[in-house]
């Protein structure tokens, strides 16, 4: 219970927290490429993935 109210204490005692967002150039980009029968008796294959970069006509790879 000590616990608890040192808890309280603290948390009533410390100035509300604030989240604060800038603007940037950055986007949210994929790169994704698929397959069809690449080997004997295989299916569909789809694979990309997701990053940031700048905003480009295509953008680059951030190397991640």
């Amino acid at each position: 219970m000590a616990q608890t109210m040192q808890l309280l204490d603290y948390l009533a005692s410390q100035e509300d927290a604030v989240i604060t967002y800038n603007a940037s150039e950055m986007i949210l980009a994929a790169h994704s490429d698929a397959s069809y029968l690449s080997e004997p008796e295989a299916r569909s294959r789809a694979g990309g993935h997701f990053f940031l970069s700048s905003n480009a006509e295509i953008p680059p790879n951030n190397g991640a």
